[in-house]
């Protein structure tokens, strides 16, 4: 008769939460006495010690969830109504917990950026993927076996197959033993990679990982919402998946664009502001391009041309040659009474970015040179209607995180999801215009979602080590209504 377990009903040997009988109960107290033995684990406690006496001066440390009030101050529970927590009993803020590693950023990369229907169109952002994490690995001199885990931000994942990150990973030439995952925060997809892989090597899981982003917008697929059970009669509908899954607003409906005209009316920017700023970021980011301060940072990626394969390596989405008076003939985009227009809003466009994320030691130990090192993070949720107020309070967290003030930041990339965002954020935080999107941004550059916040990781780290910048920003707006804000500090 087969042997099964009492609470699952299993036979023994499968997989069963009560840890399928006796045998599979040993297994499990003889792991919990080897983990409590393990450098990890003292770590972790050593940690949690340090900041409850920073968090709770002058109590003892006491076990996480044991009350720390008096006892005639706890709550009591009342028939048919659970016990809240006791408000007293607070822990340290989980960014607190975590970061207990001191977390490096090295060898930062990206592709050239390709402009909409243009030279990345039929190379898949899984393979744009490969080409970035293959390069950070080779710049580190790392032994790919020695990665922990790689994450990378992807949005438009429809026909890009199972787990892109995955992808991306093995074709990148890691061992199929390092584990991957795809991150989805839609625009702060390429950041959110980052503080993922950030938490892992804190938590002890790993001492370095690799993270980015991919995307190419141009392949975004049309969906059949009724193709798997055909049409009856009527008219039928193909979506746009570059629309539904990226760019309209889940809530509404509405195109991201439409909504910033709200930002823009409660903002009270003008027309007239939002093509500056739009011209400002072209030409900023056009001289850049021509003093080839993009060049080091940037992997050549290889593309069937007309005679044969090429060598992919220039941005091609900037206009160089943009002013003020040609943007202010352009039409609105998204009201007809509206201020938003193609010329200061970014384009669609495809990309990808990694770098090596790393504990310090671990980094130092394996010769791996970093370029930064993440003082904090933040991210914060708004009015999904309001998404490009979203910094705002992300940026404030990550200050706080980082124990820095706004006057502390020498520079911060601001991401250009349209130009009224920056100029918006920047009112609302009272930042100073000389150190906002130095180099221009994304309505230069363009805006491959789900690439563009590691984009704005590698530049920026990059021109801090050019400039001698020792405190630097990057943020994004989210659609559906987030903020991502990423705290470097030179390494």
């Amino acid at each position: 008769m087969t042997r099964r377990c009492h609470r699952m009903r299993q036979p023994v040997g499968a997989w069963c939460p009560c840890s399928i009988g006796r045998q599979g109960k040993e297994e499990s107290a003889q792991f919990i006495r080897v983990y409590a033995r393990s450098d990890v684990a003292r770590r972790l406690r050593s940690a949690s010690r340090r900041l409850r006496a920073r968090v709770l001066p002058g109590r003892s440390c006491r076990p996480i969830g044991r009350c720390a009030a008096a006892p005639d101050q706890r709550r009591r529970a009342t028939p048919g109504r659970s016990v809240p927590p006791c408000r007293k009993a607070r822990s340290a803020p989980l960014q607190e917990v975590l970061m207990t590693r001191d977390i490096v950023i090295a060898h930062p990369v990206r592709t050239a950026i390709g402009a909409y229907n243009g030279t990345l169109k039929g190379t898949p952002a899984t393979d744009l993927g490969a080409v970035v994490v293959r390069e950070t690995v080779r710049r580190a001199g790392l032994d790919p076996a020695a990665v922990g885990s790689v994450v990378m931000g992807n949005v438009i994942q429809a026909g890009n197959r199972m787990n892109p990150a995955r992808q991306a990973s093995i074709h990148g030439g890691l061992p199929v033993e390092v584990p991957a995952m795809t991150v989805n925060r839609v625009c702060g997809s390429g950041a959110q990679a980052v503080v993922t892989a950030a938490l892992e090597i804190a938590s002890g899981l790993h001492d370095v990982a690799v993270a980015g982003g991919m995307e190419n917008m141009d392949r975004a697929p049309y969906l059949m919402d009724g193709g798997r059970w055909g049409y009856r009669m009527g008219p039928a509908q193909i979506l746009d998946s570059m629309l539904t899954d990226g760019l309209n607003d889940a809530f509404s409906g509405s195109h991201s664009g439409w909504h910033t005209e709200d930002l823009v009316a409660r903002s009270q920017i003008t027309r007239a502001e939002q093509d500056a700023f739009a011209a400002r970021s072209q030409q900023r980011f056009a001289a850049a391009q021509a003093e080839g301060r993009f060049t080091e940072e940037i992997v050549a990626v290889e593309v069937k041309g007309r005679k044969g394969i090429e060598l992919f390596s220039v941005d091609e989405a900037p206009r160089p040659d943009t002013t003020v008076e040609t943007l202010a003939r352009l039409r609105p985009a998204f009201r007809p009474e509206g201020t938003i227009t193609a010329g200061n809003a970014p384009g669609l466009n495809s990309a990808a970015a990694a770098m090596i994320v790393a504990e310090r030691a671990f980094a130092e130990k394996s010769g791996i040179a970093p370029l930064g090192r993440l003082a904090g993070f933040g991210i914060a949720g708004v009015e999904p209607g309001l998404f490009g107020l979203g910094p705002v309070p992300a940026v404030r967290k990550a200050l706080q995180h980082a124990g820095w003030s706004l006057g502390d930041i020498e520079r911060i990339e601001i991401n250009e999801a349209f130009a009224a965002v920056p100029i918006a954020v920047a009112r609302e935080l009272g930042l100073p215009e000389d150190i906002v999107n130095v180099e221009g941004g994304a309505v230069a550059h363009g805006h491959p979602i789900g690439a563009t916040g590691a984009i704005l990781v590698t530049r920026l780290l990059h021109a801090m080590k050019r400039d001698g910048v020792k405190r630097g920003v990057v943020t994004l707006c989210i659609g559906g209504g987030q903020g991502i804000a990423l705290a470097l500090e030179a390494a």
